[in-house]
């Protein structure tokens, strides 16, 4: 959760999953789909994303990106005379991790 922004409020986005499919490899790239809740100005929204997962060893990374319809989730497009936007955004996210087996000491990172 990062706050955000807007205006002279603060806006507080979040994701909740809910429900994972697909496998996550031993080594090397996988895929997976993550279903939940996109919270987003106090509104839920079902979102399913598309992530990648990469394995290395202990490190786990993933990315992936998604629009936000924000005129279509009942926000307003802050267009005026001089600023035209689009009535979406990409939002970006990216997470690395590293794998521990309790009881077991790992490098530090």
């Amino acid at each position: 959760m990062r706050p955000i922004c807007w205006g002279n409020r603060v806006l507080e986005i979040t994701f909740s999953p809910k429900h994972v499919t697909g496998n996550v490899s031993n080594q090397g790239t996988s895929s997976t789909q993550v279903q939940g809740k996109f919270n987003i100005h106090g509104a839920d929204h079902d979102l399913t994303l598309s992530l990648p997962v990469a394995k290395s060893g202990d490190e786990v990374k993933a990315s992936t990106s998604f629009d936000v319809p924000y005129q279509d989730w009942g926000m307003k497009n802050p267009s005026t005379f001089l600023l035209k936007v689009e009535n979406k955004v990409k939002i970006g996210v990216s997470a690395v991790g590293h794998i521990t087996v309790p009881g077991t000491v790992s490098a530090a990172h």
